[in-house]
């Protein structure tokens, strides 16, 4: 098997860390005082400054990995809502 680099290599807190603040942050509207706060709350003390970086410094690959995930969010909750409306005007109908 192959050992392949880490993008959080040489960064003081673990891989999993840094992109569970990133996505915390990209995914909520929260500030990075937010973030901060869910970390330390497991006993993990991340300064907000350090989210603030490593937030600038992976977006782009948050960007690319959870844009499928998003366009397929999207698309359900299209579909899901139009089947919603579609439902409502079939009961008006029947009621009328």
């Amino acid at each position: 098997m192959e050992n392949t680099p880490s993008l959080c290599q040489g960064y003081r807190y673990p891989g999993e860390i840094i992109s569970h603040a990133v996505w915390l942050y990209h995914r909520f509207t929260l500030s990075f005082c937010n973030v901060e706060e869910i970390p330390a709350s497991r006993g993990v003390n991340v300064p907000h400054e350090s989210i603030r970086q490593w937030c600038l410094h992976f977006r782009q690959d948050y960007a690319i990995t959870s844009g499928s995930d998003l366009m397929t969010s999207a698309v359900t909750a299209t579909r899901l809502s139009r089947s919603l409306s579609s439902d409502t005007s079939t009961t008006l109908r029947q009621d009328s």
